[in-house]
């Protein structure tokens, strides 16, 4: 019985069989030793090859990088955390502002609103103002409209006013401006100022007639320090410092 004739392969066929074999063979090699591949001129000791103790975990490559991060950067991002954690009884403590009170009342159509909240400023504040810093004090008045328990409140109304407060050194006197009219008034002393500026007096919130039921309607009141129109070399210590934290909780009052 004769055997079947051997098949030929063209040249390009055996080149190509010769690279799977080396390809093969070099992985081989690389499972059973990861850096004989590199040292295939030379035969390697595995012997004289120092293990690593037992419990030994194999580190990153970044691992370096990352702790000379930490070394150089990791108290900065430790003092940043503590310096933006909420310090209520330490700012109280310091200077702060006051809850507000509000009450309402109807003259000609109109709900005027009285709200009076007591402003005392901390040491970093009082220092940036004193070097020429302004700083502008935003009273916030939100009404709401009952929807019932599954929905949250309709917006009915939303006004500000706001206060500009400057130090001039030349003449000594501390200069109020009203943002909304414009109107400017000087005081000498700054306790006088802040008295001013913490007393809104007669505000006009919202029209009788876009509250038809004035019972669902409920009215918030706040005032707080703004920090958006700080310089930008201050910006970032005040949204990380509680000495600039200077806001009070919304006051509600229901109409009747």
């Amino acid at each position: 019985m004769s055997s079947a004739p051997r098949r030929l392969l063209s040249y390009p066929q055996r080149c190509r069989n010769l690279r799977r074999r080396i390809a093969a063979l070099a992985a081989w090699r690389a499972l059973r030793c990861p850096c004989s591949i590199f040292q295939s001129s030379h035969s390697v000791n595995y012997a004289a090859v120092e293990k690593p103790p037992r419990g030994h975990r194999k580190t990153h490559p970044a691992a370096p990088c990352i702790h000379r991060f930490l070394q150089r950067w990791g108290y900065v991002v430790l003092l940043t955390a503590v310096a933006g954690t909420p310090l209520a009884p330490a700012r109280a403590a310091e200077g702060d502002i006051s809850r507000p009170s509000a009450s309402v009342r109807i003259v000609d159509g109109v709900y005027l609103l009285d709200s009076v909240a007591r402003i005392e400023l901390t040491e970093p504040v009082r220092a940036a103002l004193d070097s020429g810093v302004a700083l502008t004090f935003v009273w916030e008045v939100e009404i709401g409209r009952e929807r019932g328990w599954w929905w949250p409140e309709a917006e009915v109304a939303y006004v500000t006013q706001r206060y500009r407060l400057e130090y001039h050194d030349l003449s000594l006197q501390y200069l109020v401006t009203n943002l909304n009219t414009g109107e400017r008034r000087s005081f000498s002393r700054l306790p006088t100022a802040l008295d001013f500026i913490g007393q809104l007096i007669g505000f006009p919130i919202v029209d009788r007639v876009l509250l038809d039921d004035p019972g669902r309607h409920t009215g918030y009141v706040r005032l707080r320090l703004e920090h958006s129109t700080l310089p930008l070399p201050l910006r970032p210590a005040a949204l990380f410092s509680a000495a600039w934290y200077l806001e009070t909780d919304w006051r509600a009052w229901s109409f009747e």
